[in-house]
C-alpha cells in the first residue's frame, strides 16, 4: 500500500504564484516601513511623544500579523497532525502535495504526526517570542535619568 501520491502540478503553480505575491507585498511593506521610519526618526529629534504615537499602530498592526500568522501556522499544523494520526497515514487520503510523495503507514505515519505538531508548538512558541520583543517593556523611563552635580 505505500503507493506514492503523485504531484499535482495546478498546485504547485499556485503556491508559487502565492509566494512570489507575498515576497513582492513584502518588499514593498519593507521600503515603505523604511521611509516611515525615517520620518519618524526625524520627527522624534523634534518631539519624542508624537513620534510614539506615531509608531503605535505600526506596532499594534505588527503584532497583530505576527499573533494571526504563527496561530494560523500552528492551527494548520495541529490539523495536518490530527488527520495524519487518525488516518494513519501520511499524506492523509485526499491530500494533495506539491511533488510526488511516497505515502507512510503505521509507525512511520505516527513519527511524522508527532513530528507534525512538534512544529505547531514551535510556531506558537516562536510567535510568542517574537510579540515578547516587540512589546513594549513596563521599565522604560519617561525622564531622563538624573545627573549627579
Amino acid at each position: 500500500m505505500n503507493t506514492p501520491v503523485h504531484a499535482d502540478p495546478r498546485l504547485r503553480t499556485r503556491a508559487i504564484v502565492v509566494t512570489l505575491m507575498v515576497a513582492l507585498v513584502g518588499l514593498i511593506y519593507l521600503h515603505w516601513l523604511n521611509g516611515f521610519l525615517q520620518d519618524v526618526e526625524l520627527l522624534s529629534m523634534k518631539d519624542g511623544t508624537v513620534a510614539v504615537k506615531k509608531l503605535w499602530p505600526i506596532l499594534l498592526a505588527t503584532m497583530a500579523a505576527v499573533l494571526c500568522s504563527s496561530v494560523v501556522l500552528a492551527g494548520t499544523l495541529t490539523y495536518l497532525a490530527v488527520k495524519v494520526y487518525r488516518t494513519g497515514q501520511y499524506p492523509p487520503p485526499g491530500m494533495r502535495v506539491l511533488w510526488t510523495t511516497p505515502t507512510r503507514t503505521g509507525r512511520a505515519a505516527t513519527v511524522a504526526s508527532l513530528c507534525i505538531l512538534l512544529l505547531a508548538v514551535v510556531a506558537i512558541g516562536y510567535g510568542a517570542l517574537v510579540l515578547r520583543l516587540i512589546w513594549p517593556s513596563s521599565d522604560v523611563h519617561t525622564a531622563p535619568p538624573m545627573q549627579a552635580v
